[in-house]
């Protein structure tokens, strides 16, 4: 007992550590053998994600940083089979983009086919804009507009 801890106590400690830096290794290990899913880096990868939760919560980020970027994947969540992502996917547009083009999210399939497509329209003159320079392309709601790289 000569650092004030008994033998016996040491040794107890010493097999703590030894399963903690056991268990710290196999983090990876895990990993890569796919006992863990690790997230996808980014929130765009996201919000493809298989799991409507991770894909609400990756949309919900997207809408509160008016991520531009992520409008189109997000325009794909509008015919997400869970309800739930598409209510979170047409409020997060309408944050990024000040619009809503008739979608209701609670509509049926054919009723909501008609301003997915007005959304698919409107990615696509967005990204014919973004090749011109100097072009605004995103109106923000609060009337200023937001260019894409290449714009000033």
């Amino acid at each position: 007992m000569a650092s004030g801890i008994p033998v016996s106590s040491r040794k107890h400690l010493s097999t703590r550590r030894r399963c903690a830096y056991a268990f710290l290794i196999a983090i990876p290990a895990l990993l890569t053998i796919g006992c863990i899913e690790p997230l996808p880096a980014s929130n765009r990868a996201r919000i493809q994600h298989e799991e409507p939760s991770v894909r609400i919560k990756a949309i919900v980020e997207a809408g509160r940083e008016r991520d531009d970027k992520a409008v189109p994947l997000i325009v794909d969540r509008l015919e997400d089979e869970d309800e739930g992502v598409r209510l979170y996917a047409i409020i997060a547009l309408e944050k990024i983009t000040g619009e809503r083009f008739g979608y209701d999210y609670g509509d049926s399939m054919s009723e909501r086919a008609g301003a997915v497509e007005r959304w698919r329209n409107f990615v696509r003159r967005r990204v014919a804009q973004s090749n011109e320079p100097g072009k605004n392309v995103i109106p923000q709601p609060n009337g200023s507009a937001e260019g894409l790289p290449g714009s000033p």
